[in-house]
């Protein structure tokens, strides 16, 4: 198993972990974020750790250039393993850093974030392709260190059709 992440990680910069988080786990990771959807709940601007949607740009856009936000609509979530404890007990429980980490880059990881990307219904925007590394805390860096990210969605997500046009 470990060859054949590793291998699949050098290929194609990725490794498929079907199955991660599932059942009782999947239960667990969408309680915590909504218990992090109430902490956005009664915000009406984004802060540090906590990005509102913003109608057009989007929340990150809209924060960085003073924009309004949607009140409470949460775009994003950084240090979520801090604000909601549970989430570093799932990743714990789930083995990542002595599993699938361990298995991809041949030695375990450790947590450093838990960030959460929300795609609120409607109001949604666009993530723009960005490098992992700029969620890094201060003092991480690549000379030091590797970084690996986990992404786990917790809804099923489809492509959008295309509008046939009349």
């Amino acid at each position: 198993m470990v060859d054949s992440d590793s291998r699949a990680l050098r290929e194609n910069g990725f490794v498929r972990l079907p199955a991660l988080a599932t059942g009782d786990t999947l239960a667990r990771l969408r309680r915590a974020v909504g218990r992090l959807e109430e902490l956005a709940r009664d915000r009406t601007a984004s802060t540090g750790d906590f990005v509102l949607e913003a109608p057009g740009i989007g929340g990150w856009s809209a924060w960085q250039q003073g924009a309004g936000a949607l009140t409470g609509v949460l775009r994003s979530a950084e240090r979520i393993h801090v604000h909601v404890p549970e989430f570093d007990a799932v990743q714990g429980a789930l083995g990542l850093a002595e599993g699938p980490v361990a298995r991809a880059v041949g030695a375990p990881g450790t947590l450093v974030n838990a960030f959460l990307w929300a795609k609120p219904p409607v109001v949604g925007s666009a993530k723009p392709w960005h490098q992992d590394m700029a969620f890094a805390p201060p003092g991480f860096g690549t000379e030091e260190h590797g970084i690996v990210t986990i992404w786990v969605a917790l809804e099923p997500a489809a492509r959008r059709r295309a509008r046939s046009r009349p």
